[in-house]
């Protein structure tokens, strides 16, 4: 499998996750939407490192908030979401090797 596959994957696991888990809306959601997506990160063969170093990149630019919205909006997230997702892993990947 090429790593753009193995980041998209990724990517498409994190958002769902995320807006799955988001839509319970409660505050001490936070910390377990955190480690839902961690797993869902690593399911697609990428490291817990590397894992927690793209979700942490990821909700740097769209925070929890913006994913609780969109899940509000019942609508899918904009696709600028899953390729920041793709990149942020990637940046990581780059940064602290497979």
């Amino acid at each position: 499998m090429s790593m753009n596959n193995t980041l998209l994957r990724a990517a498409g696991s994190l958002v769902g996750i995320a807006a799955l888990t988001l839509a319970l809306g409660c505050s001490d959601q936070a910390s377990r939407t955190r480690k839902h997506m961690i797993k869902a990160c690593m399911s697609n063969d990428v490291s817990e490192e590397n894992c927690k170093c793209a979700i942490d990149k990821m909700l740097e630019k769209h925070p929890i908030e913006e994913m609780m919205a969109i899940e509000d909006k019942r609508k899918a997230p904009p696709p600028e979401i899953f390729e920041d997702v793709a990149n942020a892993t990637l940046a990581c990947v780059r940064k602290n090797g497979l």
